[in-house]
């Protein structure tokens, strides 16, 4: 923690009131007086920090050795971060390992200091002890912790989770990490870091931050100028102030260590495993856990009091305003029974129905959704699986209706929509059904109605016991008695039995197809049951005037002579309340509930070019387009070598002959995409499988070259490809909207080419452009080759193409230029399909290419210089671009 120290940072002071009384009324408040907070670390006074403690390891011969940090949840539960339990790659078993609390000088025995045995070591099941993932364990003690002045217990986050709120506040850290001289300290160490953007992170180091850096599970924090977690402070919190008490939100995982000194690098942002994303996993832990936090303002001493209010913690909050947007009946319905009964039109307005399309039978329906807001529906993750054929089906065989209670008289206020995309959550098992649950992002927005509103989503208390015993109402389009589709949507009463009823009745099936805090089991075992068809509907429960969703119909036992579901068998229900954190780190928009989001704004530091005048870029990235010549040298003079990156070669693997082949340009725009032309996807028999970057001559697998007396020997790198997103519109008209998204396997380093701002749809009048890439020739070199492009007037090309019966764009997608297309005096030939004519934008010291178009078609005879060559206009398809790159990185 002494590694703390960096210069230059505004004095951050914290006074705290002095409450002699012993003992504890509630979590994360001080009982003294603690020393003033500076930015650069100082030395904390006993009592300062009094939920934060020490682990120890137990060595050979007695010899025990101070390890990491941990802070105090309750009486018997410390929280720290996983790699703290181990020795190097071995797990240490739980008499390994002490804590001791209440303390702030390791050197001296202070008599507020308390010591405990580990009874048990818990740590995440899924952590990865290689890339830090789920770096969050456990520990429970022998005895129980006795609450002091010097003793405390923390509060845990509630409310909001999403990472925006708290980019840019000050999160405080305590520790005793090696200090500058890599020894030691003696006292208790703290300061502040400044939280930072996900963004801010990964890109101040993407090939480190790619690696371990997990959304959603982590963030990043630190001044990137020298104030950093040190070796020791790892398993420690970072706290938050929240009125008069003190939130965790973070645990000191990892951060970059300089390969020479083997130091913490002081110029790189330090990784903290996010506590908010395991709350539920605390929570099945650590029985009837009470200290979480109210629902308070976020206090930092810098903010203004408007700031202040902001902040207040709303998210999926159950409470007046929320009452009048979701969860609210707009018709009056039929009252429910338990053997089921017919729903009337609008009695249960946020549930629809989805279809599957086939191509030789049509559409037919397949389970039940639940609309979340006007773009986003719930359902279960099997409900996206073919039943048939057991393929994940893509997001244009999916489309769902809302607004319905008859699957076959048209109704008038029912509405249909497509289905943009399908998020199944990652970790989901086909076979045991474990995680299953999925979000259908819409293509077009919901309108709301009488007949058509949102769900509330759970908040609270999420432990099963709290709901056992409680009615919960199902509804759907499940086979019936005679095992046929009924025309009306039914609507039942089931009642939730606890996890140890669930497994008794039947251990053989709930002991494979529930998970304890993941699932819950509902029914009455006496005839009404879930059946097929009813899948990916919610269990509601009315909360006041609301309805509020809690579970997502999942999985039956079958009757084995029948194939039916069995009637005397309880049904497992994915509990959404376990999901809530994975379901708000995909809905970033929920305009149906009372979420205060506001929009992600960089912190002063960011490196982000979302504003930065001339180098403004559509997608942000900070390093894209870099020259590495000085601002202004003419293009003709730059050499090839690493000054166009962002060039790469799309791969076919031939069906025929099973041998990749080259077919065409790529530009990498983002470190997960490439755009290239939609002639990629008109080869018959081949499928796309790779890009290759970094590549300069396309006959050798080694480029050689000589600069300045020394030789440099390049080798491409080769990506597989994971995805290919085609203009909707692409070949309307002919050769029109010739635009195709790549999606990268996993993502690089190398450099990628700007994007202009989503303002600048027309290409820079003052501008030289150049194009770049492989020609279509026979020689027995294959080099990149540059041409400058000059434009040319769009009318006289369209009228020129319109005489070959090919209607030109005339929205904008598409522009007109020509190059030369001489490689020497004796043969002719056009670029590779997609080869990428760019621009330099010069700033004061260094200038950013950005993209202007793409090579689409030409005359077949290169030498009819009268036929301009037809290129797609990127800038032209900034928005589509834009979204798609936002809803699958």
């Amino acid at each position: 923690m002494g590694a703390l120290t960096v210069v230059g940072l505004a004095l951050v002071l914290s006074m705290f009131i002095i409450r002699p009384t012993e003992g504890t009324g509630t979590c994360g408040e001080r009982k003294l007086t603690a020393s003033e907070l500076i930015a650069y670390g100082y030395k904390a006074r006993a009592g300062a920090w009094p939920w934060h403690g020490a682990m120890f390891h137990r060595h050979n011969l007695g010899v025990t050795k101070y390890a990491c940090g941990v802070t105090i949840l309750t009486e018997q539960f410390v929280l720290t971060a996983a790699h703290c339990t181990y020795d190097g790659w071995q797990r240490l078993p739980a008499d390994r390992v002490f804590i001791k609390v209440g303390f702030s000088n390791l050197d001296s025995p202070e008599d507020h200091s308390r010591q405990f045995d580990v009874d048990k070591i818990i740590r995440h099941d899924d952590y990865d002890k290689e890339t830090f993932e789920n770096d969050i364990a456990l520990l429970k003690l022998y005895s129980e912790i006795t609450f002091t002045n010097y003793i405390q217990p923390v509060c845990l986050w509630q409310g909001d989770t999403q990472l925006s709120k708290i980019v840019s506040k000050i999160g405080y850290v305590v520790g005793w990490g090696l200090d500058e001289g890599y020894s030691l300290p003696k006292y208790l160490l703290e300061a502040t870091m400044p939280i930072v953007s996900s963004k801010e992170c990964r890109e101040s180091d993407r090939w480190y931050y790619n690696k371990y850096y997990f959304e959603s599970k982590t963030f990043c924090a630190g001044c990137h100028v020298g104030s950093h977690v040190s070796h020791g402070d790892s398993g420690g919190g970072l706290y938050l102030r929240m009125g008069s008490n003190w939130v965790l939100r973070g645990i000191v995982s990892n951060s970059k260590i300089n390969a020479s000194t083997l130091k913490v690098q002081a110029d790189s942002y330090s990784i903290f495993t996010d506590v908010t994303y395991y709350l539920n996993w605390i929570k099945t832990k650590v029985p009837d856990i009470p200290y979480f936090a109210a629902n308070t303002m976020l206090i930092i001493e810098t903010e203004t009091q408007q700031e202040r209010e902001e902040l207040v913690n709303l998210a999926l909050i159950l409470n007046a305003e929320a009452a009048e947007s979701c969860g609210e009946k707009k018709m009056d319905a039929q009252q429910l029974i338990a053997n089921g009964y017919k729903a009337f039109a609008g009695s249960w307005p946020w549930h629809g129905a989805m279809f599957h399309r086939y191509r030789k039978i049509g559409a037919l329906y397949a389970c039940g959704v639940t609309i979340m807001t006007e773009r986003f529906v719930i359902t279960a993750a099997h409900c996206t699986i073919d039943p048939n054929e057991r393929q994940k089906l893509s997001a244009n065989r999916v489309f769902i209706k809302v607004g319905i209670s008859n699957l076959e008289s048209p109704e008038r206020h029912v509405q249909q929509h497509d289905v943009d995309m399908i998020i199944r959550h990652e970790e989901y098992d086909e076979v045991t059904f474990e995680n299953d649950i999925a979000l259908l992002k819409l293509y077009s927005e919901i309108t709301y109605n009488n007949y058509i509103q949102p769900i509330c989503l759970w908040q609270g208390d999420t432990q099963l016991s709290k709901i056992v015993s409680q009615v919960g109402y199902i509804v759907g389009w499940g086979l019936n008695e005679d095992y046929r589709m009924p025309q009306d949507l039914n609507e039942a009463t089931v009642q939730i039995v606890s996890q140890r009823e669930c497994i008794e009745s039947d251990r053989s099936h709930f002991s494979k197809f529930s998970y304890a805090s993941k699932t819950f089991c509902a029914g009455h075992r006496n005839g009404t049951q879930i059946t097929q068809g009813d899948s990916g509907g919610g269990l509601f429960i009315r909360v006041g005037l609301n309805w509020v969703l809690r579970g997502i119909v999942s999985n039956a036992r079958h009757d084995g002579s029948f194939l039916r579901l069995s009637e005397d068998s309880y049904v497992v229900f994915t509990d959404v309340a376990f999901y809530m954190s994975w379901i708000i780190s995909k809905v970033t928009i929920m305009t149906s509930f009372t979420i205060d989001i506001e929009p992600i704004v960089e912190h002063p530091g960011s490196t982000s070019l979302a504003s930065s005048g001339s180098q403004a870029n559509l997608l942000e990235i900070a390093n894209c387009g870099k020259d590495t010549y000085p601002s202004g040298t003419p293009e003709e003079v730059k050499g090839y070598l690493n000054q166009y990156p962002w060039l790469a070669i799309i791969e076919y693997i031939n069906m025929k002959t099973l041998v990749l082949e080259d077919v065409c340009h790529g530009v990498l725009i983002h470190p997960s995409f490439l755009v290239t032309s939609a002639i990629v996807l008109k080869k018959r028999l081949a499928v796309i499988q790779s890009v290759r970057l970094n590549d300069y001559d396309l006959n050798t697998v080694t480029d050689i070259f000589q600069i300045d007396g020394k030789t440099i020997q390049t080798t491409a790198t080769r990506i597989p490809v994971s995805g290919v997103f085609k203009h909707p519109d692409y070949d309307t008209p002919k050769f029109g909207n010739s635009i195709v998204l790549i999606k990268l396997d996993k993502p690089t380093t190398t450099t990628p080419i700007c994007l202009a701002p989503r303002d600048a749809t027309d290409l820079p009048k003052d501008k030289k452009f150049t194009i770049i890439g492989w020609k279509r020739n026979n020689r027995s070199e294959k080099p990149i080759i540059r041409n400058e492009v000059q434009l040319v007037n769009f009318a006289d090309c369209r009228s020129k193409y319109a005489g070959e019966k090919i209607v030109l764009d005339s929205t904008g997608g598409q522009v007109c230029g020509t190059y030369s297309h001489n490689d020497d005096n004796s043969s002719c030939s056009h670029y590779l399909a997609s080869a990428p004519f760019q621009y330099v934008k010069n700033g004061p010291f260094e200038g950013r290419y950005f993209l202007a178009a793409m090579l689409s078609f030409g005359h077949r005879n290169c030498r009819r210089d009268e036929y301009p060559n037809v290129f797609t206009n990127v800038a032209h398809y900034s928005e589509w671009i834009y979204e798609k790159v936002k809803q699958n990185e």
